[in-house]
């Protein structure tokens, strides 16, 4: 039974992360520390893949509107650079996981 919620809980975990991490207020950046330990107590390279993902795109949530706003053009090419560059996050950290 523990097994079976483990990855749920990290994935929801490393969102909250990131969410919380990354909200701007400098206070609450030290709990985007814990992320690494999510990552690492991953049962399997696709839950660590998911917590990489749930982190990443919690964490640079304001990047899609923030293209659109610099640039002064649609929400897409935001989109795009966010889905790309958290692809990339992914990549590294489900290459990177060893049991």
């Amino acid at each position: 039974m523990r097994n079976r919620w483990r990855g749920s809980v990290l994935i929801g975990l490393s969102i909250v992360a990131g969410t919380v991490g990354w909200s701007g207020d400098v206070l609450t950046l030290p709990v985007a520390m814990i992320f690494p330990l999510l990552w690492s107590k991953s049962p399997s390279r696709l839950i660590a893949a998911a917590v990489s993902a749930g982190y990443f795109l919690a964490a640079s949530r304001g990047l899609p509107q923030g293209v659109a706003t610099f640039y002064a053009a649609d929400i897409w090419p935001g989109l795009l650079l966010w889905v790309m560059a958290s692809a990339c996050f992914v990549t590294v950290h489900a290459a990177l996981w060893t049991r």
